[in-house]
């Protein structure tokens, strides 16, 4: 077995639902940019992980397409999902289906964004750097006072 974990944070949310079989329900998240993937799963009873990703289509309104997370099914087209409505950066849209909406029934949702790693990196790169100079700094002054 393989197993995952995540953290919530930047490029990363997770989030339960009590379904409501409303048409149309938006779905506040935390992410503060558009999700370009999320995973549903109805926790309730069984059923599939429902996956939206940018990328469905070639990137032509995703948002009409879906595939499954735990099956090997190809991609497959429909409005009911995420009821022809792209993600936002505080929402996300799902119809009336039983792998994502149904009514009284509890959900769970991950969603997934970029994140700038280079960026983070290039942080932590820089902030052990200016540590280095100041203890390169720091050496050089004990020299100088100890007259080495």
């Amino acid at each position: 077995y393989i197993s995952y974990q995540w953290k919530r944070g930047a490029g990363f949310d997770v989030l339960t639902y009590k379904g409501n079989g409303v048409v149309g329900r938006q779905i506040s998240h935390n992410l503060s940019k558009i999700p370009e993937m999320i995973w549903i799963k109805q926790r309730s009873s069984t059923s599939n992980w429902v996956v939206y990703h940018k990328g469905l289509n070639g990137g032509t309104n995703p948002q009409n397409y879906y595939i499954y997370l735990d099956l090997n099914n190809a991609e497959g087209t429909s409005s009911t999902y995420w009821d022809q409505t792209a993600p936002t950066a505080i929402n996300f849209t799902v119809g009336n289906v039983s792998d994502a909406n149904n009514t009284n029934q509890n959900y769970i949702s991950m969603l997934f964004a970029s994140v700038d790693l280079l960026l983070i990196r290039l942080v932590e790169l820089e902030q052990q750097m200016q540590i280095v100079m100041v203890k390169h700094t720091y050496i050089m002054l004990m020299r100088n006072l100890l007259n080495i």
